[in-house]
């Protein structure tokens, strides 16, 4: 009756020893590619989580760039399942040549200048064209910086600005971006003096290194921002549901904490 007893405690050990065995593997995750313009950083951080968390068995790989690098990677043929610009004109180019399909607006954003708080002498837009203000901007192969010289094309056809302002402004740059995000960090830094982001670009991280100078609404330009699945992903499905959780409540909740402007608003 013992070894009975003995070879029953046995099989109750192992079958224990097998079940906590399995109870503490992962379970693998399918993973998906998310190329991002890299304004979208803080926002799409935020998205991954809440996305995982309500799909927990897919995993989302996100990478930042500025939007002309993103697209150009894709045509190079780069894999990824999820492209998201920070305008249309990149957008437009991969649908143009069958490498993504059906783009969604999911926010769009304003334009702010901003100003290294440790700078004195500079309260408003016009004296950023102050002889000696360094100033930063996206280069013009950038969204932002198409968007920057489009306002500066406003502003120079008004006759709010002194009519040299453009000119003035555009001498006082000494660093053209390849994305905000490298803007955002020279003013930081104290690098340069000032320079024009997305008006989301400005955070409670770096509030107290930067500040804004509103740009004037009749001046400024609206930035919208497509996703879309591309069209060599693999997981076309899964990546799907990634695009409708953005443009769905929870993930437009999200885009609104951060700042964006909502589609319809």
């Amino acid at each position: 009756m013992k070894k009975i007893a003995d070879y029953i405690t046995l099989i109750v050990v192992v079958i224990s020893v097998i079940t906590l065995s399995g109870c503490g593997q992962k379970k693998t995750a399918t993973s998906i590619r998310v190329m991002a313009a890299s304004s979208m950083t803080q926002v799409f951080t935020a998205a991954k989580k809440q996305f995982e968390e309500k799909y927990p068995e897919i995993e989302v790989e996100l990478n930042f760039a500025g939007s002309q690098k993103l697209a150009q990677q894709i045509r190079q043929g780069i894999y990824a399942d999820v492209f998201a610009s920070a305008n249309q004109k990149y957008m437009n180019i991969l649908v143009g040549q069958n490498l993504a399909k059906s783009p969604v607006i999911i926010a769009k954003n304003r334009l702010t200048a901003v100003i290294n708080r440790e700078l004195t002498g500079v309260g408003e837009l016009k004296d950023l064209a102050k002889p000696g203000v360094k100033i930063s901007i996206a280069d013009e192969a950038v969204p932002a910086g198409r968007y920057t010289l489009a306002v500066l094309g406003k502003i120079r056809e008004s006759q709010d600005f002194p009519a040299d302002f453009k000119e003035k402004f555009l001498k006082n740059i000494i660093s053209k971006e390849l994305n905000v995000k490298s803007v955002v960090a020279k003013i930081e830094l104290g690098e340069v003096d000032a320079g024009i982001v997305y008006a989301t670009d400005i955070t409670n991280e770096n509030s107290d290194k930067i500040r804004p100078v509103q740009i004037d609404e009749k001046f400024n330009v609206t930035a919208e921002y497509p996703v879309a699945v591309l069209q060599n992903s693999a997981k076309k499905q899964i990546a799907q549901k990634f695009v409708e959780f953005l443009s769905g409540e929870s993930g437009q909740k999200i885009l609104k904490e951060y700042g964006f402007v909502l589609p319809n608003d």
